[in-house]
């Protein structure tokens, strides 16, 4: 098991971190998003486990954390804002690395076989527990990590290209059943949030929209703005810029 003094000063620097966002952001939009954050994704950093016992004066190098999706996307924009706050009260540098692939398995697998120190954290989401029963075999068990805090909440937007003749899910459903219709909608990786929101979506319209995994949630943005896919259910804080700029249109 970890380390218990070290595990719980982790915990301590990263929740007080995720503390220091609510209460630095000023204006009643972003602390209503800041709000949203802490209430619907678990982001949750993760240390390896079966620690060495720890010497008193951790943490006395720099820290990585490791996120297992492509930069841009709502894990990656978490992971580096809390990041930058741990680095401010520890004093030591928290170094963001993004290892994307696999819906999070090659990044999970590169913090299991990382020494049991402390040093290597990872910035795991939903997808990380969805992982042990979508996949037959992972290089890693779940048991390999210990969960240090609960960091944010982020909710899912339903979002389609502008050329989309859809403004609300009822009428995305009916544009997807016409016949011959070819409708797609993008996620950040087979088994994430988004894409079992999508295919509960087809089940509960009666509709058989086409789902297209990415490496992120970023690149799954940039084709639907791009309108090679027509629908997400996105991550708020990856796609809020774009909603506001006009590129892509939220559900009514």
């Amino acid at each position: 098991m970890p380390h218990l003094p070290r595990a719980r000063a982790l915990a301590s620097f990263a929740t007080a971190s995720c503390a220091d966002l609510t209460s630095t952001r000023g204006g009643m939009t972003r602390r209503a998003v800041c709000a949203a954050l802490l209430t619907s994704l678990c982001a949750l950093p993760i240390a390896a486990s079966h620690a060495q016992q720890g010497r008193g004066d951790f943490p006395n190098r720099p820290l990585r954390i490791v996120v297992p999706f492509a930069p841009g996307g709502a894990t990656d924009i978490i992971a580096r804002t809390v990041a930058q706050k741990m680095a401010e009260r520890m004093g030591q540098a928290v170094v963001v690395e993004n290892k994307a692939g696999a819906n999070g398995n090659i990044g999970a697998a590169q913090v299991a076989r990382s020494e049991a120190d402390g040093y290597t954290l990872l910035m795991a989401t939903s997808a990380h527990a969805i992982n042990q029963t979508l996949y037959r075999k992972l290089d890693y068990r779940i048991t390999d990590f210990a969960a240090l805090s609960n960091l944010a909440s982020v909710p899912l937007l339903l979002v389609v290209n502008p050329t989309v003749p859809a403004k609300t899910p009822k009428e995305l459903a009916a544009f997807a059943q016409r016949p011959g219709a070819q409708v797609n909608f993008a996620s950040g990786g087979t088994g994430t949030a988004a894409h079992l929101a999508g295919e509960q979506f087809n089940t509960l319209a009666g509709v058989k929209m086409a789902h297209v995994p990415y490496k992120g949630g970023s690149q799954a943005q940039n084709d639907l703005i791009g309108g090679q896919v027509q629908a997400m259910f996105a991550n708020l804080p990856e796609v809020l810029p774009q909603v506001s700029a006009g590129r892509l249109r939220p559900w009514r």
